[in-house]
């Protein structure tokens, strides 16, 4: 018996953790109880015998007490040893395990129930989605805990929430079960078991046993999604293994085995700048999740009115897009949707872009280069490619380049959607951070060079070693464009990339007999996040792009002016190649107003004093919310707690009553990887998930097997006993060693 209770003896350990539950504490204990020993042995060696006369009457007095002197000491030294083995055994945490089936009514339970709430648990078979059993199991779990026992109830969502709890009140937590629904977010497991952490530390050291109820459809793509990050793995083995040591845990399985499922990916439109009635191609992604080919038939509606149709062959387990052409008629923000047949997870059938259509896009352009000609400025040659017409024909040309000196693009930067720096010197700590966020919510930027520029600024303040807003690493200038004694050649190599891509069906686009006098040189960065678009004859990078944030970077090597070349000049190609630097710069844009369930959209207001807008809802709800910064947009609001469905959200001014008054709109989208609902194997969650964690994993409740056990560790009042014994072995220690010492011999 006693064996038993020692061996259900741990400790959490916090003196060296890597050496398993109890090695540390056991080696540091040694080592601090051996001191008071060594210094027991070393004062017995400090006395050295001396023979002398009274000595024979001392030896005798000394032999008669010498037992009893021993005794007291060896008592003493015990005391002491105890005294500094008991500091570390209360320092160690240590706590109690019951082993045996965790529902034991002889103790006070924490009943701590999480569901997952992720959009894959909507997936409904014999009319009831796993989501409601998960609700059906949390309120049986509830019926079943003694009355006494407080309950938490918490969701696993992106970021998981605590819905309730500790409560004593049982139904008060019973109709907050029966009203909680389903989201249309992931699973994010770092933040459901920190949650769970700080759930269990609300009650403190009360004398509970802690038991974790999961009830999920263990989804692979959410428990052990693919894209994680390198550090994910080892945070969630860290919090399971500090969950662990608190509370036991049960896996309640509500999935299907045998799910198969059809989803809408994506949507995506082949031109960023949409005109009135000009039609563009709208590509829809479908997913088939299933063990046989699928033949869906795939719907667009355009501003909530079906448009046209047509049906897709996908394999098994694979993915297939569907091409439509649309034209609007008119300015404004239009929404689009992809939509497929409703199936057994009907909350991924459709998604949602929206598509703002404009006559007129206005392009900003930076000079970095004053002069008094036109064709002298550093701007002049791009301000001719991109509206090559007469400016008094700029209302039927749908590009407008904007002009403005390198002083003032930080004032208006916010206004436009693509920037072109042309040959601009240096750069500060402000503006960078104003690039910086440009990029970051789907803006982009494209920088010619040029002899004003400063090598040095670009890498202290853009680039960064390659964490900033500068793809490449500039060097020094190369070629001499005044002499023009070499002449450096595009070399597209295989035209691989996109932006170069369709001048291979056109030879005689000039684009290889383009004439660079001078260019300055750049390093691409190891990290590979820098990609190659085009290289001079001698190797050495012409064009550089990189994606960041939402937004893209590209970096044009020479000058945009005839400076440096006669490519601006005299060659063919380099109106084509602007344009397709600016379509491939905002290929994105349209991702600007899209989002998915779970990740805040930030949005620049037409009106940029604007305090308060009204945002109308998929639902047809209203919700007015106040701007911490005038003119700037974050949306879901913490403040709401609103449930956020998928669709298309309109924004409107709330200082204007008018119809007319500007608006925007964006769209919400589920996350992708829900469509997938290949499960996890039981094999796959004990050795990748969370290896070495105790758990029962059951897929019905009413299995109450006797031999699936786990250990419920209790902590609480163990560590606080040692601390009463520790006191009382304080005052025993200083009692000895008065009545021990030589005034009372």
């Amino acid at each position: 018996m006693i064996i038993h209770l020692f061996l259900a003896i741990g400790f959490a350990d916090p003196f060296f953790p890597s050496l398993g539950p109890w090695l540390g504490t056991a080696l540091l204990g040694t080592f601090l109880a051996a001191i008071p020993v060594l210094i027991h042995l070393l004062n017995k060696s400090r006395f050295i015998q001396l023979e002398w006369a009274a000595m024979t009457f001392l030896m005798a007095a000394v032999r008669k007490n010498a037992r009893r002197v021993r005794l007291q000491q060896l008592i003493l030294l015990i005391t002491r040893v105890l005294l500094i083995l008991l500091v570390i055994s209360a320092l160690a945490q240590p706590y109690r395990e019951h082993e045996g089936f965790t529902f034991q009514n002889n103790a006070r339970h924490h009943k701590i129930i999480v569901i997952d709430s992720s959009l894959s648990m909507g997936f409904q078979s014999n009319q009831e989605s796993s989501f409601d059993q998960a609700r059906n199991l949390a309120i049986q779990i509830l019926k079943e805990s003694n009355k006494g026992d407080p309950v938490s109830i918490l969701t696993m969502g992106s970021p998981a929430r605590l819905v309730n709890g500790p409560s004593y009140d049982h139904s008060m937590v019973h109709n907050q079960l029966k009203t909680l629904e389903n989201s249309y977010e992931t699973v994010d497991l770092v933040s459901t078991l920190s949650q769970i952490e700080v759930t269990i530390k609300l009650l403190g050291n009360q004398p509970l046993l802690n038991e974790v109820y999961f009830i999920s459809d263990l989804q692979k793509s959410n428990w052990l999604y693919e894209n994680r990050s390198p550090n994910y793995d080892k945070e969630v083995g860290q919090l399971a293994r500090r969950v662990d040591d608190q509370a036991a845990i049960i896996i309640l399985d509500v999935g299907q085995t045998a799910n198969e499922n059809l989803g809408v990916l994506a949507v995506s439109s082949d031109n960023p700048l949409v005109t009135p009635d000009t039609p563009i191609t709208l590509t829809g992604t479908i997913g088939n999740f299933s063990r046989k080919v699928q033949n869906p038939l795939v719907e667009l509606w355009v501003n909530q009115q079906m448009t046209t149709r047509q049906t897709v062959s996908i394999s098994p387990y694979e993915v297939a897009n569907v091409r439509f052409h649309p034209t609007f008629s008119r300015e404004g923000n239009h929404s689009v949707q992809i939509r497929i047949p409703v199936d057994q997870l009907p909350a991924d059938n459709q998604r949602w872009m929206t598509v703002p259509v404009e006559s007129q896009f206005e392009i900003l352009c930076v000079n970095g280069k004053s002069a008094g000609r036109f064709f002298q400025r550093a701007t002049s040659y791009l301000q001719t490619a991109l509206a090559p017409q007469p400016a008094s024909a700029f209302s039927s040309n749908p590009i407008r380049p904007i002009i403005v000196p390198e002083s003032r693009w930080d004032e208006v930067i916010q206004n436009y959607s693509c920037i072109f720096f042309c040959n601009v010197g240096q750069f500060t700590e402000n503006e960078f951070a104003l690039l910086k966020q440009h990029l970051h919510e789907g803006g982009a930027i494209i920088w010619f060079l040029g002899d004003q520029v400063i090598s040095e600024n670009y890498n202290r303040i853009l680039y960064r070693g390659g964490d900033g807003v500068f793809p490449v690493e500039l060097g020094n200038r190369v070629g001499d464009a005044d002499a023009m004694n070499q002449i450096f050649l595009f070399d597209p190599k295989e035209y691989e990339h996109d932006i170069i891509k369709p001048f291979q069906s056109e030879p005689r686009s000039g684009l290889v007999t383009a004439g660079v006098y001078s260019y300055i040189k750049s390093t691409l960065p190891p990290n590979q996040k820098s990609r190659l678009v085009l290289s001079y004859n001698n190797g050495d990078p012409a064009i550089i792009e990189q994606s960041i944030g939402k937004g893209r970077s590209i970096v044009v090597t020479t000058a945009a002016d005839s400076t440096w070349s006669n490519w601006p000049q005299s060659n063919p190609s380099y109106v084509p190649l602007i344009h397709q630097l600016l379509h491939y710069s905002l290929e994105d844009r349209l991702q600007k107003q899209t989002t998915q369930v779970g990740i805040p959209i930030r949005l620049l207001l037409p009106n940029p004093r604007a305090n308060q807008v009204d945002i109308l809802t998929p639902a047809g709800i209203s919700e007015s919310i106040e701007l911490s910064t005038p003119g700037v947009l974050f949306y879901p609001v913490p403040s709401l707690q609103t449930t956020v469905s998928p669709g298309i959200y309109r924004v409107q001014d709330a200082a204007s009553n008018t119809p007319s008054s500007p608006s925007i709109a964006f769209a919400i989208n589920h996350p992708e990887r829900e469509s997938d609902l290949t499960k996890l194997t039981y094999q796959e969650l004990v050795n990748q998930v969370w290896p070495g964690i105790d758990f029962v994993y059951l897929t019905d409740w009413m299995d109450t097997d006797a031999n699936q056990k786990v250990n419920i560790r209790h902590r609480g009042m163990l560590h606080e006993l040692l601390i009463y014994i520790l006191l009382a072995l304080i005052m025993a220690e200083s009692f000895l060693a008065w009545k021990f010492g030589p005034s009372n011999r």
